[in-house]
This record gives C-alpha cells, structure tokens and sequence, in this order.
C-alpha cells in the first residue's frame, strides 16, 4: 500500500526527502518561520545545515552530474554542498505545501462527515411526525391503572434540538477548519493545486550557479546546443534526484518567468 504522503505529493522520492527532513529538523529542534521569505529561511536553513550537513539527496548523484554537465572535479565539494543547500532550502520553503498535503485528506474525512450530518438534518426535519409519537411516549409514562401521566418535562424534545445543534455544527465543521487562523496559514481555504514559488526560487538559484560559480552563458555555440538548452538540461537533470515526479515543463516554465522578470528589472535601471 502506498504512503499517504506519497499519494498527497505525487511522488515517493519527495515523501521521503520531506521525511527525513522532518527528522532532521525534529532532532536540531529547529522551529521554521512563519513566512517563506529568503531573508527569514536563509538564516535556519545555514544552521540546519551546520547541523545536519547535507540530507545526502546528492551523494550518489553528484558524480553523473559532474561529466554529464562537465563541471570541473576541483568543484565537486562545492558544487555537492551547492546542490544540498538549494535542495534544503526547497524542503524548507515548501513545508507549508507538505504539512497541506497531509491535512487534505482529513478535510475529505470531515466533509464526509459534514454530508452524513446534513442529510441526517433534512431527516429529522421530514419525519416530525415520529419524532412526536416518539417524544410522547418516551417523556410520558403509562401508570399501574392504565392512565397516562404526562411529565412536565420534554426530555426527547430537548434531546432532538441539541442533537440538531449538534448535527449543525458537524455539517459546518468543514468550512470552520478551512478558515481558521490554522487553516488559512496551511491553505485549506484554496481550492485546487497550491502553487510552486519553491520551483521559481530553485531555478533562479540554479541560474546564479549556472553564472557565477560555472562561468556559462545563454549564448548559442557553433555545432552545439545553446547555453540556454544546456542549461535546461542541467537544471532538469539536477532536479530529479529531489524531485523526479515534476511536470515536464515545470522547470522550463519558471525559467521563462524568470527572463520575463530579469528583463523587466533591466527595463526599470
């Protein structure tokens, strides 16, 4: 049988990433910060990672990598470490998505609950006629002489408005969760897929090393692919061991977001 978190997310490898992610963080005793903002994370995640070291997502990657995308083997250490720290930092910024995926499967539980409770309502509202024989006689007694003694007291009618209320409640717990402070912050409230800034902001990470650490560029080559395909073909290749699972055109699509806004800040300057 499947992980539940696998189903949520799609992907076995992710689960087990968020997993021992998880463990790690447990054992640092490291509490994340609300936000998913790089100045409030970056400070966690280099302690996480003076803790831990590395999650060891690369270890047994990093050597197809390095002549696959012919990265100099004096840069293996950093460009290992590289690789460990922008994966780090995609767990951590994805946490809130993880914990919701988690949590999902409960909102369908609740819902379902939700739904029993209502269509037990509409019952009770249909069938008044039973439910006064049944409060009559159960709140009156018959004595020793066969008359009736009627109590003054309205025990199954007091029973059936608080288990009204009750079946109130059960059938608007769903929406109560979803918008709650907890249940916002986590996005119960959103319909559909959560979005993915994580995916934009690993790419964009990826682009700096592509840059800076690598020397490379954009730039077609004669008789070969341009630096563009190249390094399309690198992120997608470094991504996999993380995240195998992702949409094909997942990457190429935050690479394109990426340009767009690049070109808009050179616009601006």
């Amino acid at each position: 049988m499947r992980d539940k978190n696998e189903l949520a997310l799609g992907c076995s490898t992710l689960a087990e990433h968020f997993k021992s992610f998880e463990i790690a963080e447990e054992s640092c005793g490291f509490i994340l910060p609300e936000s998913n903002d790089f100045s409030e994370l970056l400070p966690v995640i280099l302690s996480l990672l003076n803790k831990i070291k590395s999650l060891k997502i690369y270890d047994s990657h990093v050597d197809k990598l390095i002549v696959e995308h012919h990265v100099l083997e004096c840069e293996r250490s950093h460009f290992l470490s590289f690789l460990e720290f922008n994966a780090l930092y995609y767990l951590v910024s994805s946490h809130k998505k993880f914990l919701r995926s988690k949590l999902l499967p409960k909102i369908d539980e609740l819902i379902k609950i939700s739904n029993h409770a209502k269509k037990l309502q509409i019952l009770i509202m249909s069938s008044t006629e039973s439910l006064e024989f049944a409060n009559f006689i159960t709140c009156n007694n018959v004595t020793h002489d066969g008359n009736i003694e009627v109590s003054p007291e309205k025990y199954g009618e007091t029973f059936l408005d608080k288990t009204n209320v009750i079946l109130k409640e059960l059938g608007e717990l769903p929406v109560a969760v979803k918008t709650s402070a907890f249940g916002v912050e986590f996005g119960l409230n959103k319909t559909g897929p959560a979005g993915a800034p994580e995916n934009l902001q690993w790419v964009e990470f990826m682009h700096s090393f592509w840059f800076n650490m690598l020397g490379r560029n954009f730039r077609p080559q004669k008789n070969s692919n341009s630096g563009r395909t190249k390094f399309l073909n690198f992120i997608e290749d470094c991504f996999e061991p993380l995240y195998p699972s992702i949409k094909t055109n997942s990457l190429r699509n935050c690479l394109e977001l990426l340009e767009r806004k690049q070109r808009k800040l050179n616009q601006t300057i």
